[in-house]
């Protein structure tokens, strides 16, 4: 947790859940309250880096948190901006991590069509059909409404935060830059709400 989260929230520990390789935390600068990443133990710069071993435990904790989110926030856009080896971009963490956003299919369809627009897209597919389609040499972009109906664009320069301004774009928030540090209430609230889902 960073200090000034510490500070401002009196949370020491955002962890959600967590399984053996995997945990689950609040964004911090949540674009929506709800928004929620789950984060690999060891360091890879995508989820198509994940170890074969461990695919089964990464989607079955996926699943679960996705499920936990939607149960109090309804519809939800699952995300992730990997990062191929060696290469740059995405939000500027170079530590893979798959975002849960709480978003109305409306908007979610309305953010598809606009990446659409501008990338090269195929899909729907299962986020193990991209495991298996795509490399850790590649960067992409992943978007859709679950883990069974993503759309997926291989492209190696995706703008950072891309995902980020769409969804503030299409919502009409000013802020969307995770680096601002805002949303502590949104913080707080998906802690709360979620950490004992």
């Amino acid at each position: 947790m960073p200090n000034e989260y510490i500070k401002q929230s009196g949370i020491h520990n955002r962890v959600l859940d967590e399984s053996e390789n995997f945990i689950a935390i609040p964004s911090i600068s949540p674009i929506v309250e709800g928004h929620v990443m789950i984060i690999p133990r060891y360091h890879i710069s995508s989820m198509c880096q994940i170890k074969a071993t461990e695919k089964s435990e990464f989607l079955n904790f996926a699943q679960n948190m996705i499920h936990a989110v939607e149960r109090i926030y309804g519809d939800a856009a699952i995300t992730e901006h990997g990062i191929g080896n060696g290469k740059f971009g995405g939000c500027g963490v170079t530590h893979a991590h798959l975002h849960i956003i709480p978003i109305e299919k409306k908007i979610s369809c309305e953010i598809l069509k606009q990446i659409s627009e501008d990338f090269v897209v195929s899909g729907p597919i299962h986020l193990s059909g991209i495991f298996e389609t795509g490399d850790s040499n590649h960067s992409y972009l992943i978007y859709g409404e679950s883990l069974n109906k993503l759309y997926v664009s291989f492209q190696e320069s995706i703008p950072s935060q891309y995902i980020r301004k769409s969804i503030a774009h299409h919502t009409s928030k000013s802020s969307w830059d995770w680096r601002q540090m805002f949303g502590w209430d949104d913080f707080v609230r998906t802690y709360e709400k979620l950490v004992t889902y």
